[in-house]
């Protein structure tokens, strides 16, 4: 069975609907979907995590293509305003990349990530050509403003794997 969490101001609506409409299993709730839709305290490992954007401006759905793509239907089926915009990256995707050009004066550097994508990084000393580790940290719903990427990596959750190469 296919299993999401919801860490939201819209948690528990979002529970509900999908739960209601789906064979998702909700788990790691918070006290509030508890209480309001009487499901157990089921800490486990999900498919599909749906957070809130930094803006509150809308949802962002991160996990198994598959199993978000099942959400996202779902989304459609039932709210007839749904806007979904899928991105080119993923949140949180880690990647090797060269600096193409660098703005001292903002402190800042515009990185590619390959593919013919590229990224904007706030910091000083870097110069054209050096080669870092970034993280995506903010992706924009606007196609002409960059992904904002940072140096700094974070790796979320309980178990890691790293794989050389």
């Amino acid at each position: 069975m296919p299993s999401f969490r919801v860490e939201s101001i819209y948690g528990v609506a979002l529970a509900k609907l999908i739960l209601d409409h789906s064979d998702f299993e909700l788990v790691t709730p918070d006290q509030e979907q508890i209480k309001l839709l009487g499901v157990e305290n089921k800490i486990a490992s999900f498919d599909v995590q749906i957070a809130d954007l930094e803006d509150h401006s809308g949802i962002i759905l991160k996990g198994d293509a598959l199993a978000a793509k099942k959400i996202v239907t779902l989304l459609q089926e039932q709210l007839e305003d749904v806007f979904v915009q899928r991105h080119g990256l993923q949140a949180e995707a880690i990647f090797n990349a060269r600096v193409k050009h660098v703005n001292p004066r903002k402190k800042l550097a515009i990185v590619s990530l390959g593919n013919n994508r590229d990224g904007i990084i706030f910091t000083s000393g870097l110069e054209r050509g050096d080669e870092i580790i970034v993280q995506v940290k903010e992706l924009t719903t606007e196609e002409e403003k960059l992904p904002l990427v940072s140096e700094t990596i974070h790796l979320s959750g309980e178990y890691i794997v790293l794989e050389k190469g």
